[in-house]
């Protein structure tokens, strides 16, 4: 049982110190742990492969895919989850399906578990704040935190931009892992699978230095040089990438989808980075005024 929306990535590079961290994290019943870094460097990504390999180990067990960057994308994934556990009472008006599949979650019997929470960024989706909410609602809402059970039968694995969700919701700073960047070679491997015959031994050092060894945008530049090509070649992109920051910013802005990333979000790498810039702004404004000087 799946609900997990993305098929495994025959280009996928494996990631070992983030995945030998999971399967030593989350190799306790109940346990939790989190992914942590800049949109586009690659969490969902792993997240993603660990969810098909524990399918694979263990058929068994159940695995869930939460899109959680908002209350209304959780929502959706837990009536999503209702609706293929066909769990009763899901449709009754009355009844709250969110505390309906946490009962479920929460029951033991049901079997072991695996839940994906995927970009969990903004604090204020599991834990809102009391002065920005009105009384009224306040008395009525239960945090979505508290939808997600401390249970002996399931494990959560959380993918998130922000330290700060990613520490409330695991309950420690060891729980977190910091993804960072990939090495070269790691990346350069990356753009040979996106670019296959597109490909350019001579310049893919250079080509993947320059995009930083940041996961999307190697992904998002081969998609465009695949698609233009052979206007467009490795060597040409670089030289155009380098010509100005102007140029680099209009090469980067392209959204070209990407059918391993959530529909719904952008997937820009200019988009993408300025969210995290907003949420590194909203939780540390000092940290953000650091990175404005930076850049």
């Amino acid at each position: 049982f799946s609900t997990v929306p993305f098929l495994p990535d025959t280009d996928f590079i494996e990631r070992p110190d983030a995945t030998a961290w999971l399967d030593t994290t989350l190799a306790q019943p109940g346990s939790r742990a989190a992914l942590v870094g800049l949109g586009g460097i690659g969490k969902s990504q792993v997240a993603i492969e660990y969810a098909h390999r524990i399918r694979q180990q263990s058929p068994s067990t159940y695995v869930l895919w939460v899109h959680a960057h908002s209350q209304a994308r959780f929502e959706e994934a837990y009536r999503g989850i209702a609706d293929r556990l066909q769990l009763p009472q899901r449709h009754d008006p009355k009844v709250d399906v969110l505390q309906l599949v946490y009962n479920w979650l929460f029951n033991a019997e049901k079997g072991q578990w695996l839940m994906i929470l995927d970009n969990a960024d903004d604090v204020e989706v599991f834990f809102p704040s009391i002065r920005n909410r009105p009384r009224a609602i306040v008395s009525k809402q239960r945090p979505f935190a508290s939808f997600l059970p401390q249970s002996t039968n399931g494990r959560i694995l959380i993918t998130s931009r922000s330290r700060e969700v990613a520490q409330r919701m695991t309950g420690s700073k060891w729980k977190t892992f910091p993804m960072q960047v990939m090495d070269e070679n790691q990346a350069t491997q990356l753009l040979q699978k996106k670019l296959r015959d597109e490909y350019e031994e001579k310049v893919a050092a250079l080509l993947s230095g320059a995009l930083e060894y940041v996961p999307l945008a190697i992904t998002q530049a081969a998609a465009y040089i695949v698609r233009r090509s052979p206007r467009v070649s490795c060597s040409s992109y670089l030289e155009q990438f380098r010509k100005s920051e102007k140029k680099k910013e209009s090469l980067l802005d392209r959204d070209l989808g990407d059918l391993r990333r959530d529909g719904t979000a952008a997937n820009s790498v200019v988009v993408t980075w300025q969210i995290t810039f907003e949420q590194i702004q909203k939780e540390r404004r000092s940290a953000a005024d650091l990175l404005s000087l930076m850049s």
